[in-house]
């Protein structure tokens, strides 16, 4: 849900598992990381008061749960973002420290949220390179068809696939589901202006002749990026 900025869709869902996990006696080892998206969906909806309930259970499990310890203290330092208190160290800590536990998309997000509160320069491009740092790229390798099971047209995607480099079609994808400049910027943690670039890039090596030429074969070269059809 936090990933496609959507808090209400999954609710249901995250309310009936606490209740199920609750009828169990909650036990650590299944309630964390329900509790850690109770967390995640009060930051999403910026509103504090919806996670405290959700912060407190983990605080309690915490002597028992390394993870529920660092989630517990990672929930307080990102409470403190959220108010607009920004401190360089404690968040780039909470945030190696979440993807030390598995998590490393949620830390990327707090460092890029704490990035985007402050007002301090140098914070800022410190905690955006954190960021940066720790976002998982996907990295899944592009497919190179054989000769016998490959057409012509899905040559020429992969080929043109072959031009872009990793984090370029990182961006393709973010551009064919219809984000802004500043949107793509926020999800993999660079400037709007970076993303410009890129695709300018991105036009300029697919010999794309428009915008919507160039959409157009974005959408081809992520699906073969996929391993599937656009």
């Amino acid at each position: 849900a936090a990933r496609l900025g959507d808090a209400t869709t999954l609710a249901p869902h995250l309310a009936q598992g606490l209740e199920i996990v609750q009828r169990l006696g909650a036990p650590p080892l299944w309630s964390t990381r329900l509790w850690w998206a109770g967390v995640q969906r009060g930051i999403l909806l910026n509103k504090p008061d919806s996670l405290a309930p959700h912060a407190r259970a983990l605080v309690a499990a915490s002597p028992h749960s390394r993870v529920a310890e660092t989630m517990a203290h990672a929930g307080g330092v990102w409470v403190s973002v959220l108010a607009g208190s920004v401190e360089a160290d404690a968040v780039e800590a909470a945030a190696r420290a979440l993807t030390a536990a598995g998590l490393a998309w949620d830390g990327a997000r707090l460092a890029g949220h704490g990035a985007r509160k402050t007002e301090d320069r140098k914070t800022a491009a410190r905690l955006l390179a954190c960021a940066r740092e720790l976002h998982p790229l996907d990295t899944a390798r592009r497919p190179s068809p054989t000769a016998e099971a490959s057409s012509d047209a899905s040559q020429v995607v992969s080929a043109e696939s072959s031009l872009l480099s990793e984090r370029e079609i990182e961006v393709a994808r973010l551009v064919v589901q219809g984000k802004t400049y500043a949107e793509i910027g926020q999800t993999i943690f660079i400037s709007p202006r970076t993303v410009e670039h890129h695709i300018a890039h991105m036009k300029r090596r697919l010999s794309a002749t428009s915008r919507s030429d160039l959409i157009g074969k974005l959408r081809l070269v992520v699906g073969a990026s996929a391993g599937g059809a656009p």
